[in-house]
């Protein structure tokens, strides 16, 4: 849970730096994924936007935020319209994050406790 709330985290920082001074977060369950969506009035990202967050960005004041919440979930999509950008992540809830304590789920029968 830690990672999806430092990939939030870094979202939210992505919008009130590049994102027109706006934004807003909404977050809910969708059966065992936790799901953040995150939308400003930003003027968007140029390119391919399916490249955004696969490289960590050259500059070391920025450059990084998508990075990070692609890496530090389950996935990561980012849709960019007119009224500004919006990036959705999602946790599934049942399987424990690389480097996390488990989620409490039950193990797989057979698995080692």
């Amino acid at each position: 849970m830690t990672n999806f709330v430092l990939a939030v985290q870094e979202l939210m920082t992505d919008t009130i730096r590049h994102g027109g001074g706006w934004g807003r977060v909404r977050l809910h369950c969708d059966g065992p994924l936790l799901v953040c969506v995150v939308s400003d009035r930003g003027p968007g990202l140029p390119g391919d936007l399916r490249q955004f967050g696969l490289l960590a960005g050259a500059d070391p004041e920025s450059g990084r935020g998508l990075f990070l919440a692609r890496q530090l979930t389950d996935d990561m999509r980012v849709a960019d319209n007119p009224a500004g950008l919006t990036v959705t992540v999602t946790m599934d809830l049942c399987v424990p994050a690389a480097g996390e304590a488990g989620t409490g789920a039950p193990a797989e029968p057979g698995a080692p406790e």
